[in-house]
């Protein structure tokens, strides 16, 4: 008897107790776009702030640039080369960026919760200004930040008609 409590503990009783495996844990998402089936990945990003562009408008303007590691910005200017995106994006509250969904506005009103341009550069050498420029024309940008770390959630559309979607998680430095 001793014998099959011996045999019942070690053989039967781990598969009573689930055990915890990487296939429960988490994907981590890596910062991307994806356009065309084809993957960019983002590194870097920073926001300007440029207030109210209308008196009539509820948002207040930034502009939100993600890119790659091949591309910098120093002195009011970019140099080097990769992929950018970039959104006018329209925040209810003038102090940051705030969270929320932003929807593409194709009227251009500059009211809350709304982007009214985005493109997105791929290839793009700042030093003879060539690379293939995609012009989004609809869709939204999830936007979440936790302490100084913003997320960006990116399902849009391009004026061929093509997806380009996307996902962003770092600190961004406000220029």
């Amino acid at each position: 008897m001793k014998r099959f409590s011996i045999l019942f503990t070690f053989l039967v009783l781990p598969f009573l107790f689930p055990s915890c495996n990487k296939d429960d844990e988490e994907p981590v998402l890596k910062n991307h776009i994806l356009y065309n089936d084809a993957e960019y990945i983002l590194d870097n990003g920073f926001f300007q702030f440029f207030g109210k562009l209308d008196p009539g408008a509820t948002g207040f303007n930034y502009d939100v640039y993600l890119f790659s590691s091949g591309l910098t910005f120093n002195d009011g200017k970019f140099s080097g080369s990769g992929n950018m995106i970039f959104f006018e994006m329209f925040s209810a509250i003038s102090s940051e960026l705030a969270t929320g969904t932003y929807t593409f506005d194709a009227n251009e009103t500059g009211n809350a919760n709304t982007f009214d341009d985005g493109f997105f550069i791929i290839n793009f050498d700042v030093d003879n200004q060539t690379g293939t420029q995609v012009i989004i024309n609809g869709g939204t940008v999830k936007v979440t930040k936790t302490d100084t770390t913003f997320e960006f959630v990116i399902d849009c559309t391009t004026v061929e008609g093509k997806a380009l979607t996307g996902y962003f998680k770092g600190i961004l430095d406000q220029i």
